[in-house]
């Protein structure tokens, strides 16, 4: 390995460790020659979100008595995902923001995902600085597989597994493998009591009782949803009973959104129709409009269930480096409140209309 003079590696190797979401994902992977692991396999180290890091990261600097209240809650970057964690005994691999699904939706999105995980192979390639290869962690969902572009998906993954990926060196492998040339960090300023290990919620695998060929050909896949485009904003105006009746009839996604909307503001997230809350619909219909690649529904839905992040720059730079603009709050506010809501509730008009999407709640 050659080095420049302050011993930082310049034939950099990033590491990469594919994580399945079930074992009949890592075998339907092993069909087409791509070695995965689940969760499982990979104990004692722990599979989790870097969400959960932040939390850890919020006792750093703390100090009652010079009212210092540690880190600012804001997302850990490529780079800090790239290491491997030792806190309270334990041992962490958290996976990047990219794959952070449960609000910022975008991410569904099979294209804009593979061009993320190149890109973010490609920063950590070109800054990373300390000791030790970093560990780039990339789950791999069955959600994954019902999406059209999957295809692409295991072409980039054919091209981790010859060493490179536009231009940059990459090893892919099992993580017990990788963990000794890896960059670990000791988070010393944590102790057991601070912060329990049942905090640290491990990536979940799904389980599936039976596992052999058949069951490989059960995960369908997902072709383009259309439906009829139906309007219930009239239905703001009627009486409870009359949006009950009209729910109850509709099998269409987005008029179910919208009916349920209603029903929520007016009545409270705990409204119960037919056994099921308001909100719990409204989240069960936000997970199969996302499956579907409904993106209306899913725009819809996100906004009424108010979903936000700790911090919204990595998401504004995404759209910025993609030679786009974001609007910002101008003199002439009524015409910039319509994109400026957008951006704030995740669905920057940017984006969507360079991914060919068009944004239902902007006026532009």
């Amino acid at each position: 390995m050659q080095c420049n003079a302050q011993g930082i590696a310049t034939d950099l190797v990033v590491q990469v460790v594919l994580i399945a979401e079930s074992m009949r994902l890592q075998a339907m992977m092993g069909t087409y020659g791509i070695q995965t692991q689940t969760p499982h396999e990979v104990e004692p180290v722990q599979i989790c979100s870097s969400t959960q890091l932040v939390h850890v990261y919020r006792e750093l600097g703390v100090c009652g008595k010079l009212k210092l209240t540690g880190r600012p809650i804001r997302p850990v970057g490529s780079l800090g995902t790239s290491k491997i964690y030792r806190v309270c005994g334990m041992t962490v691999l958290c996976y990047p923001l990219i794959f952070e699904v449960s609000e910022f939706y975008l991410y569904r999105d099979m294209a804009l995902l593979i061009d993320d995980i190149k890109t973010e192979l490609q920063f950590v390639g070109k800054y990373w600085r300390l000791s030790g290869r970093p560990t780039v962690c990339l789950l791999v969902r069955e959600e994954h597989m019902r999406d059209p572009h999957f295809k692409q998906m295991l072409d980039l993954f054919a091209m981790l597994k010859k060493g490179h990926c536009d231009g940059v060196k990459v090893r892919l492998g099992r993580l017990q493998n990788l963990i000794s040339s890896s960059c670990i960090e000791h988070l010393d300023f944590m102790s057991q009591g601070d912060f329990p290990s049942e905090m640290f919620t491990q990536f979940k695998q799904l389980q599936h009782d039976y596992i052999g060929y058949q069951s490989l050909t059960d995960v369908p896949r997902t072709l383009t949803y259309k439906e009829e485009a139906l309007d219930y904003e009239e239905y703001k105006h009627r009486s409870t009973p009359d949006v009950v009746a009209a729910l109850r009839t509709t099998s269409n996604i987005f008029a179910q959104c919208q009916l349920w909307g209603i029903l929520m503001q007016r009545e409270g997230p705990m409204y119960e129709v037919n056994g099921t809350h308001a909100l719990d619909a409204l989240k069960g219909l936000y997970g199969s409009a996302g499956v579907l690649r409904h993106w209306r529904a899913v725009r819809y839905c996100s906004s009424l269930l108010s979903h936000t992040v700790d911090s919204i720059s990595p998401f504004i730079t995404t759209v910025l480096v993609s030679g786009k603009q974001v609007p910002t709050v101008s003199a002439d506010i009524k015409l910039q409140v319509g994109r400026l809501k957008c951006v704030l509730l995740q669905f920057s008009w940017t984006t969507f209309r360079k991914l060919g999407y068009r944004c239902d709640r902007c006026p532009i």
